[in-house]
Order: structure tokens, then sequence, then C-alpha cells
């Protein structure tokens, strides 16, 4: 059944992927459809309860990231900038807020990390093959693919996205 949700979770994404690549915004009914398709895995994971904790703590993680995004543009322009849909589009927010329950924290940090650093690279290349007069990142799409190829991932190494003892155990601690 869980295989069933990760395929639907990933036609979601293969249309947030070629919506953002075309029109630079996602439909706003992706985002509640990628929700459910998650929270299965989620909840046959854990409790509810233990659920929403590591889902407060992943979010706590992305608002400090908001919060530090908009200090930064404060300090840099000396005025009170409106972020988003000025640095970063309403739709990347709440692909992040819905990734929030799709990880615990540590690879919450990871994904996050990575696929920012991946959607950075990639569409830099991108640039540089193509000449493309919008200078915007799809990062809701490009983030999007890193998730697909992480589900894909997933299933070859049986890898468990709410299990932080693979990482702790890399970084030498126990979990």
């Amino acid at each position: 059944m869980a295989f069933l949700f990760d395929v639907f979770t990933c036609l979601i994404l293969s249309v947030i992927i070629i919506q953002d690549a075309k029109q630079r915004q996602i439909h706003w009914v992706l985002i509640p459809l990628l929700l459910l398709s998650i929270l299965p895995s989620a909840f046959s994971q854990h409790s509810f309860l233990q659920t929403s904790k590591l889902f407060a703590i992943n979010l706590g993680f992305l608002l400090l990231q908001l919060a530090l995004l908009f200090v930064f543009f404060s300090v840099k322009n000396r005025t009170l900038p409106t972020i988003i849909n000025t640095y970063i589009g309403l739709g990347d927010i709440l692909l992040f807020l819905v990734l929030c329950a799709a990880f615990s924290p540590l690879n919450f940090l990871f994904f996050y990390s990575g696929s920012l650093l991946l959607s950075l690279a990639g569409y830099r290349l991108y640039r540089l093959i193509k000449a493309d007069p919008d200078p915007t990142v799809p990062l809701a799409g490009t983030v999007s693919l890193c998730l697909v190829l992480a589900l894909g991932l997933k299933y070859f190494f049986h890898y468990d996205f709410y299990d932080d003892s693979p990482i702790l155990s890399l970084m030498g601690a126990s979990a």
C-alpha cells in the first residue's frame, strides 16, 4: 500500500515539475494532494503524536530559514522586504511545508540542503547550456525532481525517510 502512495506522490511531483518548468508557478491543488499522498507513509511509521513532533521540528527549521532570509534581505536592502513572490515563491514555501511531513529531522535537513544545492547547481548548468531570459529558478520543480529521485533510491536501497539512525551512525553518533 505504501508503494501505491509513493507512486501517487511521484505523479503529483511530476505535474509540479512540468508546471514549474513551464510557468514558474504551480497550481495550489497540488499541495494538499501531495500532503495527502505523503501522510500515509508518516502515519505507518509513527503515531499521530510522534509524526506531529517530527513535523514541528522540521517546521521550526523551515521557519528559521525563512526568518534568516527575511533578515538577510532586510539588512541588504535596508527596508522590510516582501520575500514571498519576490525572492521565493509561495508554491516553493508550501512545498517545503508539505515536505516537513515526509522526513525525520535529520533526513529533512539533508534533503532540504541537498535539494537546494542540486537545484542551484542544476539550474546554473542549464543556464550555461541554454540562454533563458527568465532568471528565476523553478525551485518547486527542481526540489520535486530531487524527491522523485529520492523515492526511487528509497526503494533501491530500502531506505527509511523516518529513521535518522543511518545518518547518526555516519556521523559517529548512536541513535
